[in-house]
């Protein structure tokens, strides 16, 4: 007839260790790669596969996000718990998809998915974005889609409303 309540799991806070060990990864990782990405080519097998494959997802854009990453790394290792990975994430994609929309808009349109356009471009993410604003909103459209999507995003970014900057 006593009822047994049930246990409750408890979460244990990370230590700072494991902050630094995937801090450290991230860097290593994101710094390996950016060193093979920066050359005319790529050393060992899985540097010359990851950039390549990261090459044709996110064309001219690999470096930056590279960088990101290992920024990311260190301030992992560094700030620890302090780093916050969500805000700054968020920050990182939006940056990465407006950006490479942008620069995959330079492509012809039609000519968004060709080999060469998609390594110097914006990759299959920001073709496939870039073809989809086309499609919807026109040529002029699809940029004007992006100046307002990047305005938007420093805002965002600033934590700024549109009637402070107006003042």
């Amino acid at each position: 007839s006593g009822k047994i309540a049930p246990k409750t799991i408890q979460r244990v806070p990370a230590g700072p260790w494991r902050y630094e060990i995937s801090g450290l990864l991230l860097a290593a990782f994101c710094g390996i790669l950016l060193f093979n990405a920066l050359r005319p080519s790529a050393e060992g097998l899985l540097p010359r596969f990851g950039v390549g494959a990261l090459r044709y997802l996110f064309g001219s854009g690999i470096s930056p996000i590279l960088a990101l990453g290992l920024i990311a790394g260190l301030s992992l290792m560094l700030r620890r718990h302090h780093f916050h990975a969500k805000r700054y994430s968020k920050i990182c994609i939006t940056a990465l998809l407006i950006s490479l929309t942008a620069i995959h808009l330079f492509i012809p349109k039609g000519q968004e998915f060709i080999s060469a356009a998609l390594i110097n471009g914006g990759g299959i993410v920001g073709a496939s974005i870039a073809w989809a604003l086309r499609r919807v909103l026109g040529e002029w459209g699809a940029f004007a889609a992006v100046v307002v999507a990047a305005i938007i995003a420093v805002f965002q970014l600033c934590q700024l409303s549109f009637a402070e900057a107006a003042t």
